[in-house]
């Protein structure tokens, strides 16, 4: 059985626009989400939520390369 022997680094940060905080992410914490617009498109985007204010932050689409 495999054991934690410490918790993974965060390998980026992201600052929340809408409570200031500074968050440390990996890419396991990454989520996907789409937008649809009125004509049916959609566009994904990839997020985290931010643990102090359970904002979704938007990732810049260079940031991520999961979608």
């Amino acid at each position: 059985m495999p054991t934690i022997i410490s918790p993974p680094k965060p390998t980026k940060q992201v600052d929340c626009r809408s409570c200031g905080a500074t968050i440390g992410y990996t890419a396991v914490e990454v989520k996907i989400g789409a937008d649809t617009d009125y004509l049916g498109d959609t566009d994904r985007y990839a997020y985290i939520e931010c643990p102090c204010c359970a904002h979704e932050i938007r990732l810049p689409r260079a940031v991520s390369t999961l979608y």
